[in-house]
């Protein structure tokens, strides 16, 4: 594809011929940095697949609760229940590959 740079200035070119374009301003802001390579680092949107983990959660604490899984020693149970209960959703759309 296109350099970053030079897709904005395109776009901005394309926006003001349409008359689309309202304004052109300076905006200051944080962008991070490559530590490696020092360049910086261009946020891309992307979907997000998550997995909703509080249904899952629940037969998980029920089975504790009922017996039928024992922690050893049992204080641990307190960190499970404690961990399962606050539980957050799971993001499996990996967005670094793995060996980074």
């Amino acid at each position: 594809g296109m350099d970053r740079y030079d897709a904005r200035e395109k776009i901005v070119s394309e926006l003001s011929n349409l008359n689309l374009l309202v304004k052109i301003e300076d905006h200051v802001h944080d962008v991070g940095e490559c530590y490696r390579c020092k360049t910086t680092i261009e946020p891309l949107l992307s979907k997000q697949w998550f997995v909703k983990m509080k249904p899952l959660a629940e037969p998980a604490i029920d089975a504790v609760r009922e017996g039928k899984v024992k922690f050893i020693p049992d204080r641990f149970s307190k960190i499970y229940y404690n961990w399962m209960e606050n539980i957050q959703d799971w993001c499996i759309s990996r967005q670094l590959w793995w060996g980074h």
